[in-house]
């Protein structure tokens, strides 16, 4: 505890009252967002008795934005000041939750109306995600960026141990419907809560832009024509593929074939998320002692490998073996998230910040809906459990893009552009608008 509260508390950005606020604010919206996650999955599979197809729908809904805007929303929180945009989307998805509970108590909660809030906070999701990841380079130094990811990352993880298990007890008390309405009440203070930074964001890149396709595909050859951040790319891409597919039929699996209740769902991921807490203390650590390359494929491999123990527990010791399960799948996680952000956002100029992240949502999670979908037909056709395993099973070959890639030999994180680089990146970019010349944007 006393590491953790170091971590938390230490550090030149503790001192920092607008970083304060930001980390504030996250903080309670990744405790609201534990609680949601857990209680909207749970109120269509025990209320209202959802198929796998319709579970595989709703996972799927909640992840489409990524796929469709997943690209032009780069493009978009770039040609603006990315504060407004997080006030306006956090309080957006503060009014979409509160349909839930509301719709819950007046008897007519429904998986159309599920359907419609997944597709809303999706978006307004994914449109935060962007925005918050542009934003934290603009409020703090490059330098700090791996101090700010993982007080950040920290935050979320001890959220993820403390969530789920409150939200478990919210919905054995309350139900599942009621429960979500703890987020909407926690976004409506993250919203609030950003009005109040003083620091003054710096306009949008001057100067006439080129168009919309333009920017996006200029965001598209920031990635794939660095092999690195290609590598880490791809390798989220099957990653999240997989991992959608299994989040479809979980709960129904640990529900109707373990006999598992909301109280004790809660503790699963609450004791098991205490990896996301290790995970996030040992990231720099692990990258000093094997490199920043092969931490990324230890972490990823890890999480890989431990997601096959879920689908292997039984009745009798399903409570032990989802546990252990989910444990060790969540500490690589937070090690390959810190280390693979804090890399695309030091050799990353201002201006491209939301581009590359838009990007890499897209290619990331943009699938992820396919695999959702894909995880509830199988679900139905095959059956919950031969849908887990043979999902879990083809997680492991996120890895390879890693380790057929530079990424392997990548020791530290390349250096940050000079201000000398970067003037000579706007200069590329720029003639490409004109020329449409193949201007090479990352170094």
């Amino acid at each position: 505890m006393p590491t953790i509260l170091r971590r938390l508390f230490g550090g030149q950005l503790w001192h920092q009252p607008d970083f304060r606020r930001v980390w504030l604010g996250e903080t309670v919206n990744q405790f609201g967002g534990q609680i949601s996650g857990l209680a909207i999955p749970l109120a269509a599979a025990l209320l209202l008795r959802a198929s796998p197809a319709e579970m595989g729908l709703l996972a799927a809904l909640g992840l489409l934005p990524y796929f469709v805007i997943g690209l032009p929303t780069g493009v978009w929180v770039d040609r603006m000041r990315r504060r407004p945009i997080l006030i306006g989307t956090a309080l957006a998805m503060a009014v979409a939750f509160a349909i839930v509970p509301a719709a819950y108590l007046g008897g007519f909660l429904s998986m159309p109306i599920l359907y419609l809030v997944a597709l809303a906070v999706g978006t307004g999701g994914l449109v935060y995600d962007v925005a918050a990841q542009s934003y934290l380079p603009t409020l703090i130094g490059r330098s700090q960026l791996v101090e700010g990811n993982s007080k950040l990352q920290l935050s979320q993880s001890v959220s993820q141990v403390v969530g789920p298990g409150v939200g478990g007890t919210l919905i054995a008390i309350l139900s599942a419907p009621v429960a979500v309405l703890v987020n909407s009440l926690a976004l409506l203070f993250v919203g609030l809560n950003l009005t109040g930074v003083r620091q003054q964001e710096p306009p949008p890149h001057p100067g006439r832009r080129p168009g919309m396709v333009q920017e996006t595909r200029e965001g598209i050859r920031l990635v794939f024509r660095n092999p690195v951040i290609r590598a880490v790319g791809l390798t989220m891409t099957t990653y999240f593929f997989f991992d959608s597919a299994i989040n479809a039929v979980y709960i129904l699996f640990v529900t109707r074939d373990l006999g598992l209740d909301a109280g004790q769902i809660g503790l699963v991921y609450s004791i098991g998320n205490l990896g996301y807490l290790a995970g996030t203390l040992l990231s720099a650590r692990i990258a000093r002692r094997f490199g920043v390359g092969r931490a990324l494929i230890l972490a990823m491999f890890s999480s890989s490998v431990f997601g096959l123990l879920a689908p292997l527990a039984g009745p009798a010791l399903g409570f032990p073996v989802l546990v252990l399960s989910r444990l060790g799948m969540t500490i690589g996680i937070p090690v390959f998230m810190i280390n693979q952000i804090s890399l695309r956002q030091s050799i990353t100029p201002d201006r491209l910040l939301g581009r590359l992240t838009g990007t890499m949502k897209f290619i990331s999670i943009g699938f992820a809906p396919i695999g959702a979908f894909a995880g509830g037909m199988l679900g139905s056709a095959l059956g919950v459990h031969a849908a887990l395993l043979l999902a879990a099973t083809c997680s492991l070959a996120s890895t390879a893009w890693l380790v057929a890639s530079p990424v392997r030999n990548l020791h530290i994180a390349p250096r940050a552009l000079s201000d000398r680089e970067e003037i000579e990146v706007i200069r590329e970019a720029a003639a490409e608008a004109h020329q449409g010349a193949m201007a090479e944007v990352v170094r």
